[in-house]
């Protein structure tokens, strides 16, 4: 049966981005994600979302730089069911990130930005209260980069989903 949901999710986020030569970096943040979807029946649902990854903090020598990563997702999800009140979700789609890089040297400023697109999948496991609202967690993926430079960006989310 087709059915319309949205879902939210809050926990932590890794970039794996390239600090050579910081003193400190720090690529741990938190992450957020919300998603709205349509379920098309037998298990297969179409998504759009938005989830930001956080952000990437490095410094050296009165040198700060940070770049943050954010963006928008469209893709396809499967639900398979686990259990009676247990599923997993597999997901896979594009994700257009934009990647923001500032950095500040006394009292000078500057930032900069890219956008880019690139494959997109996740996966998660949701746990019924009830035949409208479920808990989930979930685990995302993807690529961000800023010019030619490239970083594997993650989350790892804990949230609910209600469907209408």
């Amino acid at each position: 049966m087709a059915q319309a949901y949205v879902s939210g999710g809050v926990g932590f986020s890794h970039i794996n981005a390239d600090c050579s030569g910081a003193l400190s970096c720090d690529r741990s943040d938190t992450a957020a994600k919300i998603t709205g979807g349509y379920e098309l029946g037998n298990g297969f649902a179409l998504e759009a979302g938005y989830i930001t990854f956080g952000k990437v903090k490095a410094s050296d020598a009165g040198i700060s730089a940070q770049f943050k990563v954010q963006g928008f997702t469209l893709g396809g999800a499967y639900r398979l069911p686990l259990a009676k009140d247990i599923d997993m979700s597999l997901r896979l789609g594009l994700a257009h990130l934009k990647t923001k890089v500032s950095a500040q040297a006394g009292a000078l400023f500057g930032s900069d930005s890219d956008n880019k697109t690139n494959a997109y999948a996740g996966f998660g496991f949701g746990y019924a209260l009830d035949k409208n609202l479920k808990v989930e967690t979930g685990f995302d993926f993807s690529r961000a980069g800023y010019q030619d430079e490239k970083a594997n960006v993650r989350a790892i989310t804990v949230g609910a989903r209600y469907a209408f």
